[in-house]
């Protein structure tokens, strides 16, 4: 009776509510199932509860992160449900722009505008499908900034094994300078496979962007992106919650089609953490990540940090052993019946970190669930 009552237990922790912030303070591991995965993994949707969820951010976003937005999950029949979104900035479109915006002397490109989301979720037999897409447009006549975005997703999953594929169908934009982005299609494949404690990610990612000056009728720049990302994560249950350790091996490669230079980066990332219930209402997560035995880097040609995780603006920098990037995250989760309130713990990360909680610095990245 006792090791079921800890099985029952750590299934409903397992699919706990959270937000935005518990990802972030859990470092976005593999295993997470919650309000937020679903945009890139719908087949999620069928292992939660009815919700809203509310997170708190900027009206003007500059990151997928930092913007406020709004979801709703609602039972179609007892075989379906349906997931509907405004504000997500979503990452197949985000991505490509960001990497535009770091690139000295680029005006920036807007992010989405007012982007609204639907996912439709079923079951067939032993089989859970999801199917979605999002959209966003912006037009300022004055100025003649511009933007748009379109895309679908497709998921399935078969008891243990899943696979998941995000296409960016448009992503356009239009600058104050006149200046045209333009992508081809973003493509996401995802496989993911449970074995026991087990779980393994397979992640393969690519686009290409270009940006045509007001003036030309040729693109100025054209950049081609490849990301394979193997991850395995070992997840233990207790009575109060979870702890898990991760390791995984990620290829990414970034090419300046018209300079035909590439940035290669090869790192093995470890990822340690655990979330655990401190009482009825309160729930405790944290995580810490860095690079472990491979983290190799050569950039031929200078990309931004702004742009790129691991680059350094410098031409021809090479590194067979990266500077330190250790990073460690942490957040509370404040349940109160049918509501809970997730934030990350401020100021206890990053290069400006205080290692203090007080007044000033307390909870970032607020999100609010209400599950029905």
């Amino acid at each position: 009776m006792k090791h079921l009552l800890m099985l029952v237990i750590a299934f409903s922790f397992s699919t706990a509510f959270a937000t935005k912030a518990r990802l972030k303070a859990l470092s976005n591991s593999l295993h997470l199932t919650d309000t937020q995965t679903v945009f890139v993994s719908p087949y999620h949707l069928m292992s939660l509860e009815n919700f809203v969820a509310l997170e708190a951010g900027l009206t003007t976003a500059t990151t997928v992160d930092n913007g406020a937005e709004g979801s709703m999950l609602m039972n179609v029949n007892s075989d379906s449900k349906i997931f509907l979104s405004v504000g997500h900035l979503d990452e197949s479109v985000q991505s490509q722009r960001k990497f535009v915006n770091g690139i000295a002397g680029v005006t920036a490109y807007k992010t989405q505008q007012n982007p609204a989301e639907i996912i439709y979720n079923w079951k067939d037999g032993s089989t859970v499908w999801g199917l979605g897409t999002y959209y966003s447009n912006f037009n300022n006549k004055l100025t003649n900034e511009k933007e748009s975005s379109a895309g679908l997703r497709l998921a399935a999953s078969y008891g243990d094994f899943k696979w998941k594929a995000n296409f960016g169908l448009v992503n356009s934009a239009v600058n104050t300078a006149g200046d045209q982005l333009n992508s081809d299609t973003y493509f996401n494949l995802g496989l993911r496979y449970n074995q026991n404690t087990l779980r393994y990610g397979l992640d393969l990612t690519t686009w290409n962007v270009s940006q045509t000056l007001n003036a030309g009728l040729a693109p100025n720049l054209s950049h081609s992106y490849q990301d394979i990302n193997l991850r395995v994560v070992d997840v233990t249950k207790t009575e109060t919650g979870e702890y898990f350790i991760g390791a995984g091996l990620q290829q990414v490669t970034v090419k300046d089609k018209q300079a035909d230079k590439k940035f290669n980066r090869t790192t093995l990332p470890l990822i340690l953490g655990a979330e655990t219930k401190a009482n009825d209402w309160l729930v405790l997560r944290g995580s810490i990540t860095q690079s472990v035995l491979v983290a190799q880097s050569k950039d031929e040609v200078g990309y931004s940090a702004a742009s790129l995780t691991g680059a350094t603006g410098v031409v021809d920098a090479e590194f067979s052993a990266e500077a330190n990037n250790t990073a460690v995250a942490a957040g509370v989760g404040v349940v109160m019946n049918k509501v809970q309130l997730d934030a990350t713990l401020k100021g206890l990360t990053g290069a400006t970190a205080s290692q203090n909680i007080n007044g000033t610095d307390l909870l970032a990245q607020v999100g609010l669930v209400y599950k029905y």
